[in-house]
Order: C-alpha cells, then sequence, then structure tokens
C-alpha cells in the first residue's frame, strides 16, 4: 500500500497527520512528521519545512510535493542526494482560449 504524508493543514484532513478533531486539527503538532514520515512513499508538503533530518528518517521515500509556489522550504539537495523527485504545484491559472480567427 502507497502512503502519503501530508504535512498541509489543507490536506492533512485526508492524510495521515490529522489525529485529533477541532481547530488546528489540520496543522501537525512538533513531532508528528518526524514520527510519522519513516512510513511514508510520498509528502505532499505545505509551509512546513520537510528538512534533510525528515528525509534521512524517510527510508522509503519517493517523492515530494510541494502544494504552492516554491520549493525552498523542502531540503532539495537532500532530496537530489538519494534521488528524491522535489516537484511543485501551484495554483492554477486562469487560461483563455485563442479568438478563433475571423474569417
Amino acid at each position: 500500500m502507497t502512503l502519503v504524508l501530508s504535512t498541509s493543514p489543507g490536506f492533512a484532513r485526508h492524510g495521515i497527520v490529522r489525529s485529533r478533531q477541532g481547530p488546528g486539527a489540520g496543522m501537525p503538532r512538533a513531532g508528528e512528521i518526524e514520527a510519522r514520515i519513516g512510513e511514508a512513499d510520498f509528502v505532499v508538503a505545505g509551509l512546513l519545512p520537510v528538512t534533510a533530518t525528515h528525509l534521512a528518517a524517510a527510508p522509503r521515500l519517493k517523492g515530494v510535493v510541494k502544494h504552492g509556489v516554491g520549493t525552498e522550504n523542502i531540503g532539495g539537495g537532500a532530496c537530489s542526494a538519494r534521488g528524491v523527485p522535489v516537484r511543485n504545484a501551484p495554483a492554477p491559472k486562469p487560461t483563455r482560449w485563442p479568438s478563433s480567427p475571423s474569417a
């Protein structure tokens, strides 16, 4: 079974980090990432950093996705050294279809 660890408050309600109810339930508490990252195949990161220490504790990790722009809060050097890809998924921008050519 593939296990995805979410450190993002918005996604945590569907991830394994959320283990409590009420206000702030989606935001991992100190130590939760460290306690669970060893089980994760993938991490969906938000604002909380994913550090080289986290990555060292994640032998199964196959990839890290940062929802939003940038990846500066992810230990990219540690990921590269292990061959773990890091990607981001910024919010989609509205697109316009090209106008139809005039006849």
